[in-house]
């Protein structure tokens, strides 16, 4: 059997289907899938490499994922929970373990270890100048058949959300609709969502090019068909799983949802689950209590519901709120429960995506 890699540079954090470079690996696995005596070598952590893999397994390609670690129990442990998450084939994958397990050692040996071992390159979208564009020219002048037909121009600049709040006109009644709640606001995720498997992820991302699958306003498509508020870990105290909330009329956290260029995302975005607090105090949800750097944390159960006030930006402002675990909705009266979408077409289309049992506002005319 002849050895294949298909070749992407990292690409941006929001993936879609349209993107060319998907397109392009999606046309060079069918290629493959053609071919019927080639092994495509694959591997994990960005979707540059788990989306090749995902695509040949559905096309019955053999397949060898480069993984870190070695070949011992944990190894193939940590294989067979891949193979599960990623939808593959058990009998048509195997593991190639680079020895590596740090991030950083691991993904250079990845890049290096699967263009020696394959017999035929298939770059798609390389940046010019990078890691991959080096090992390319070696791959070439060693011999190896650098296959370009399926080559697309690597973008600098990719999609992401973005929201111009200047030229929106805020609903005059959101304040008082979303009165005496509090409203937990959603965000793009930048691949699978919370609980959900790797292989969920592609295959929307697949099944609807023109769309970013995990945006904000299908989060919150989500919670409503699911009627459950998944809690986060995340930055959270204690590692302990939290939903939170802001006690902030809708109409002025406008102001905070500010794109977070460190975290390559929005703090939150204009899609919301507005709760009444009473029946969320009933629930066990409470104020976040700031202190300052020079203050003592509490701690003990009183831990998941502290923050610090922030070196840069005072945290406070958001007036938080905090409860442990996930919420689910499907316990609370129907009137307890408001959802706030960004505006009227995306309350038609969030209607008639999930037919939720609670109302819908919008948050801008």
């Amino acid at each position: 059997m002849n050895t294949a890699v298909i070749l992407n540079s990292a690409q941006g954090k929001y993936v879609r289907g349209a993107d060319s470079w998907v397109q392009g690996t999606l046309r060079a696995v069918e290629h493959l899938a053609k071919r019927r005596d080639t092994v495509l070598l694959a591997s994990v952590g960005l979707p540059s490499w788990e989306l090749p893999a995902c695509l040949a397994s559905s096309r019955k390609v053999e397949l060898a994922l480069i993984l870190p670690g070695s070949d011992s129990g944990a190894g193939n442990r940590y294989f067979l929970s891949v193979v599960e998450a990623l939808g593959l084939d058990p009998s048509r994958t195997r593991p190639v373990f680079t020895g590596e397990n740090s991030p950083g050692s691991f993904l250079s040996a990845r890049d290096r270890l699967a263009i020696e071992l394959a017999d035929t390159v298939y770059p798609v979208s390389t940046r010019p100048g990078g890691r991959l564009e080096s090992l390319l020219s070696e791959a070439a002048a060693s011999g190896k058949d650098v296959h370009r037909d399926f080559v697309v121009r690597w973008q600098r600049k990719h999609w992401r959300p973005f929201y111009d709040f200047s030229k929106l006109t805020l609903n005059p009644r959101i304040n008082e609709l979303t009165r005496d709640r509090l409203t937990h606001w959603t965000h793009s995720w930048q691949g699978p969502w919370p609980g959900e498997q790797s292989r969920e992820f592609y295959r929307d991302l697949l099944a609807h090019p023109e769309t970013y699958v995990r945006s904000a306003g299908e989060s919150m498509a989500r919670i409503a068909a699911e009627k459950l508020i998944r809690a986060s870990s995340w930055k959270m105290p204690g590692g302990e799983p939290t939903v939170g909330f802001t006690a902030l009329p809708a109409g002025r956290c406008i102001e905070l949802m500010t794109w977070r260029r460190s975290l390559a995302r929005y703090s939150f975005e204009p899609f919301g689950v507005a709760v009444r607090t009473a029946e969320l105090v009933r629930l066990g949800c409470r104020p976040v209590k700031y202190f300052t750097e020079g203050s003592t944390r509490p701690a003990g159960p009183d831990l998941p519901f502290t923050q610090g006030e922030g070196k840069t930006a005072a945290w406070s402002r958001e007036e938080e709120w905090r409860t442990k675990g996930d919420l689910d909705l499907a316990g609370l009266d129907a009137e307890s429960v408001l959802l706030v979408a960004c505006t009227r077409e995306d309350t038609a289309y969030i209607n008639s995506k999930c037919r939720p049992p609670w109302s819908i506002v919008h948050l801008f005319e």
